[in-house]
């Protein structure tokens, strides 16, 4: 990031919100993180569950209750 900003280039970066492992104190890192770098664009997404991914089934161990939710809902049980 910052040799493509020496060179004259707008950089962004960003971070998904809700990893597996991901506490409030990271995301605090990482909005420090933008600010040190003086990004031009941050980008700033919540973690989308996909099934059968090693992430996915990590997500799933750590909330099996919000998991099951997730099951309803694609099934069309919870709105």
């Amino acid at each position: 990031l910052r040799a493509l900003k020496r060179v004259g280039y707008q950089v962004g970066t960003g971070v998904m919100i809700g990893l597996p492992g991901q506490t409030r104190r990271d995301l605090a890192n990482d909005i420090l993180f933008f600010l040190e770098e003086n990004v031009d664009m941050i980008g700033m997404g919540p973690y989308i569950l996909q099934r059968g991914t090693p992430t996915g089934d990590i997500w799933e161990g750590h909330h099996r209750d919000l998991a099951a939710a997730n099951v309803a809902n694609a099934k069309g049980i919870v709105t």
